[in-house]
């Protein structure tokens, strides 16, 4: 498969998206670089491509997909999307998520240099658009941090990555319920083998509302399911994690998620009313995380492209 040189792919499954997705998919037709193209792939039969088009949004850099099912998941989802991508470069956005209009341009020269380039993040409430909170403190006097495996592992807000084609060894996995997003991540920081850049300025909303997964009232068991699967399949199979660091790490990550998990169920029966997002953000450790560094971007390995 030839490979269009600098095309950014951005990646958006669509499940029950018809409220949040134009807002979306306008935030990518606004961004300042003009080289990508965005996959839209319905997980419930929708017409996004005519739901869009009636709020007067067409753009010839959509393309749309369909995984044929309903619910088939956001990882299957993903995956389709990834088979059929044009670019050398790939991101992904939520359908109730949103690009600042200069994220590709800043992040794709961090990604040419270090094959893989991430950003913080804002947390906006989307009834009211506030601004909840920024994954990490934002740090005008500094362009760039740097983030290694465990430090991400301690994150507890999503974080989307642009990253070279060519680090993916596995597609999302499909049976992984819960956390997929994270461990193809860490997949994708095990084959860059060393510190990620990671701007501190946020070019990336993330939105939170009633129908967030981490809202849902069953959040908490399907997070022990879907903990208990993952541990099960990184002792089977390793997950795609070939080296004894970054098993130590997800097992570790795991593990400490799953505890913490039943830590919230625990609160829970004590009478604790939140929401799983609301308890975490209680117990934040974020803001011990990342320092910058300004040595560091003279002696950061670099990546050749493949």
């Amino acid at each position: 498969m030839t490979l269009a040189s600098n095309l950014i792919s951005i990646i958006t499954p669509a499940y029950q998206a018809q409220e949040f997705i134009a807002r979306a998919v306008s935030s990518v037709i606004s961004q300042t670089y003009t080289q990508w193209e965005m996959l839209i792939i319905s997980d419930d039969l929708q017409d996004y491509q005519a739901i869009l088009a009636q709020q007067g949004i067409e753009d010839p850099r959509l393309r749309f997909f369909s995984t044929g099912q309903v619910a088939a998941g956001v990882n299957t989802s993903r995956s389709i999307a990834l088979s059929q991508a044009d670019g050398e470069w790939i991101t992904t956005l939520d359908a109730d998520d949103s690009f600042m209009p200069k994220r590709l341009k800043k992040l794709l020269p961090i990604a040419q240099k270090y094959n893989m380039a991430g950003d913080n993040v804002s947390v906006v409430n989307h009834s009211n658009g506030e601004l909840i909170r920024t994954l990490f403190p934002e740090q005008a006097s500094h362009s760039l941090l740097w983030l290694d495996a465990e430090q991400y592992c301690q994150t507890n807000i999503p974080m989307t990555f642009l990253f070279h084609r060519s680090l993916v060894t596995l597609p999302w996995q499909s049976d992984v319920e819960l956390g997929e997003d994270t461990l193809f991540n860490l997949r994708l920081m095990q084959e860059v083998g060393v510190l990620v850049p990671i701007t501190s300025k946020c070019l990336h909303r993330y939105y939170v509302h009633n129908r967030s997964l981490c809202h849902s009232p069953d959040s908490a068991i399907r997070a022990e399911r879907g903990y208990t699967h993952s541990l099960k399949r990184l002792q089977s199979d390793g997950m795609g994690f070939n080296t004894p660091d970054y098993q130590r790490i997800v097992l570790k990550m795991l593990s400490e998620k799953q505890a913490f998990n039943r830590f919230y169920l625990q609160q829970l029966e004590q009478g604790f009313k939140g929401s799983f997002q609301e308890f975490a953000y209680q117990h934040s450790i974020e803001s011990i995380l990342l320092r910058p560094d300004l040595e560091q971007a003279e002696t950061q390995p670099q990546m050749a492209n493949s």
